[in-house]
């Protein structure tokens, strides 16, 4: 577990799993915030030490970007907390959540049990407070949702930004186009993504001209690509059949 600070109220907590998983903590007045919980409970344990020694001995909220086992399977780690989602995500989660876990169940850290978000929401949610914005972002899939603090400006993302190409799990591509569009709007300070290194504006934008090509059927020259990239996109081209 590697912990990087972005300021006064936020850290980024990384795990090299993956393609390196992040997670992003937001220190309110009222509460802890917590966007996604990883693999399971045995380091979602170790994180709760952190912010003990941190002194935020604050009631912890909760946030799934989205359904995807590997953001998800920490929840149980918190099963007395709120756990906050777009309401897409729990209905995902309900159908798909053993499939994929019997399916993936060697990356599982501890005892991952179905702890599911018991806030839910369709547009966004704010905690006026504490300036910590929740709000729905399909793009990656369709129950995407991000996470905006408004008092230090920094986004968390989930899967919706990735470094080189997204990866596409929903084919209404529109509302990808949109969601990518309102990332650039707020011009985040800093932007965090559920994978790799911590994202840029120049990353958004050029996610953003990739999924516009795609919703256009335009020809994407891959003359530059490496092997992965290009494994990428044919699964994303499979993905809109």
């Amino acid at each position: 577990m590697k912990i990087k600070s972005l300021g006064p109220r936020s850290i980024v907590i990384s795990f090299p799993e993956l393609d390196q998983i992040n997670l992003l903590a937001i220190y309110g007045e009222k509460f802890t915030y917590l966007c996604d919980t990883y693999l399971g409970p045995d380091p979602m344990e170790q994180l709760k030490k952190v912010f003990r020694r941190d002194g935020r001995n604050q009631p912890i909220i909760v946030f799934n970007s989205h359904w995807d086992w590997d953001h998800i399977w920490g929840n149980c780690a918190f099963a007395d907390s709120m756990i906050i989602a777009h309401k897409k995500c729990r209905e995902n989660l309900e159908k798909g959540f053993w499939s994929e876990l019997n399916k993936n169940k060697q990356y599982a850290r501890g005892e991952v049990k179905p702890v599911f978000p018991n806030i839910l929401f369709e547009k966004r949610l704010t905690f006026m407070e504490d300036g910590v914005e929740f709000f729905y972002s399909p793009g990656h899939t369709a129950d995407s949702a991000s996470c905006y603090d408004k008092k230090e400006n920094i986004l968390y993302v989930g899967d919706n930004v990735e470094f080189p190409i997204p990866y596409i799990q929903d084919k209404d591509l529109k509302h990808y186009i949109n969601t990518l569009k309102m990332y650039l709007n707020l011009n985040p300070r800093y932007i965090i993504t559920g994978h790799g290194e911590n994202a840029s504006i120049e990353l958004i934008k050029s996610n953003l001209e990739y999924v516009k090509k795609l919703y256009q059927g335009i020809n994407i020259d891959q003359s530059n690509w490496s092997s992965d990239m290009k494994e990428r996109h044919l699964a994303n081209m499979d993905k809109l059949k």
